[in-house]
């Protein structure tokens, strides 16, 4: 929570100092840019028959992001309380790569979502991204395919942690797989 409160205070500072810039030019793009970020968010919550209903096309939404893109890196130019607190360096997995220790991995969740072929039905699977300091690249790893971690094997593990039970089992749905790809110079 406190994370939340000091970006939340943080973005309400520089949205102050950019209303009182008096620079109409600078607040007309600070607002387009807000407006564009919360359609984004929008776009990304809408299924793939909300977004068709509404002829919402790749297309469209790849023109909105460019657009936006280009607005941030304007209003960074501008403003060094915007670049400060908005801008994104873009990283790549090198650069990540770059700091992790011999002993050390790094592991992102993915959760992808999909349409299943010929049907209207959604499902979702999860993977991982491994990373450690001596592969030449990152590795997939597929950590349930039948969409049930969201479902099943979650209410499960929360059952087990709300009622204080010993849980042998959730252990291989979420992390054994994982694990079996860690070298064994990371510490585990």
């Amino acid at each position: 929570m406190t994370r939340k409160g000091i970006l939340f205070y943080s973005t309400l500072q520089v949205q102050q100092k950019i209303e009182q810039s008096n620079d109409s030019l600078l607040i007309q793009k600070y607002q387009t840019w807000k407006a564009q970020c919360a359609t984004l968010a929008q776009y990304l919550q809408m299924s793939l028959e909300e977004k068709a209903s509404q002829q919402i096309t790749p297309a469209v939404e790849a023109e909105l992001l460019a657009n936006t893109n280009f607005l941030e890196k304007e209003l960074s130019l501008a403003s060094k309380d915007f670049k400060l607190n908005f801008a994104q360096e873009s990283m790549q997995w090198q650069d990540l790569q770059a700091l992790l220790a011999a002993n050390e991995a790094l592991v992102d969740i993915v959760r992808i979502e999909y349409t299943v072929p010929n049907t209207t039905q959604t499902n979702q699977i999860y993977a991982t991204l491994l990373l450690t300091a001596n592969q030449s690249l990152p590795q997939l790893i597929t950590l349930n395919t039948e969409g049930t971690l969201d479902t099943r094997y979650y209410t499960y593990y929360l059952n087990k942690i709300n009622n204080q039970n010993s849980d042998d089992y959730s252990y291989g749905q979420f992390w054994s797989k994982i694990q079996a790809k860690l070298p064994p110079s990371i510490s585990q």
